[in-house]
Formats: C-alpha cells, structure tokens, sequence
C-alpha cells in the first residue's frame, strides 16, 4: 500500500486481555502526531503508552515481522486501496496471551 503522508483513522486492538479503544489517531508526515482514546481504555493507552501508538505503516511493518519469523498466525483483511482493515497475529501457538488483533476502520487520507 501507498500510504498517504497524512491521514487519520480509528483504531481498536486487544489479545488475551481486554480490547483497548477505539482510538483516533492522526498521522502527518508518517508520524503520529494526534490521538485521542475515545473510551476508557483507549484514553488510558493514549495516557500511559503515548509513544505506542501506530502509524498503519508500523502495523505493517508489525504483520511483516510476524511473518517473516513464521508467527503461528499473521493475517490481514485488506480494503481496495491496499490498508490494512484487520490484523491478527499469534506469535506462539503454545504461548498464552502473546495474539493480538487490530480493527482499523473510520480512515480518512488527508490532502497535503
């Protein structure tokens, strides 16, 4: 995918644990430069972990990795232009609580 520079989209991710958001992100120069956890789960990551959040490049670059080191379980949903809709990963399919999975939706590319 050929990612725009700048874009803003939502994000809600979670494993083992309880999911975590949504959160909206804001993305300029391919760096995060806003979000804001529109619930409380979401607002707490954005609180404790600020520099954690994903630009869609880092969630790629996150699914390339898996595959890359055979992750039992590393697969995407696409929309037409190529974003990533939905990620799930499962390092170890003996290890507990090390799958995660992404929901991308509400994506907007900015003009710029």
């Amino acid at each position: 995918m050929d990612q725009p520079a700048s874009y803003s989209y939502t994000l809600e991710f979670g494993g083992g644990e309880e999911p975590v958001g949504p959160i909206r992100i804001t993305v300029e120069d391919h760096k995060v430069i806003e979000a804001h956890g529109l619930d409380d789960t979401g607002r707490r990551i954005h609180r404790e972990l600020p520099d954690e959040i994903p630009t869609l490049a880092d969630l790629l670059d996150e699914l390339r990795r898996a595959r890359a080191e055979n992750a039992h379980i590393a697969e995407a949903d696409y929309a037409s232009d190529g974003r990533p809709e939905r990620i799930s990963l499962d390092w170890d399919e003996k290890t507990i609580h090390d799958e995660v999975g992404y929901v991308v939706s509400n994506y907007v590319p900015e003009a710029g």
